[in-house]
C-alpha cells in the first residue's frame, strides 16, 4: 500500500513539471510550485533505491567518488 501511495505521489510530481501550470504568471509561486515537484519526485525516487540526489553533487563523507572536488 505504502508502495502505491509513492508511486501516485511521484506520478502527480512528474506531471506538475511537464503540464505548465497557470502559476507561471506570478514566477515566484511558480518557481516554488516546480521546486517542490522536483523534490518530490527526488524523494520517490529515493525510496524505490534510485539516489538521484549524487549527481546534484551530494557526497558522503565516508564514500569514494567519481567525482573531481573542484576548490
Amino acid at each position: 500500500m505504502k508502495n502505491l501511495f509513492v508511486i501516485v505521489i511521484g506520478l502527480i510530481a512528474f506531471v506538475v513539471l511537464c503540464i505548465p501550470d497557470p502559476f507561471e504568471v506570478i514566477p515566484l509561486i511558480g518557481a516554488l510550485d516546480e521546486a517542490t515537484a522536483t523534490a518530490v519526485l527526488i524523494a520517490c525516487a529515493r525510496y524505490f533505491g534510485f539516489d538521484l540526489a549524487r549527481f546534484l553533487g551530494r557526497k558522503d563523507e565516508g564514500a569514494e567518488s567519481d567525482s573531481i572536488d573542484m576548490k
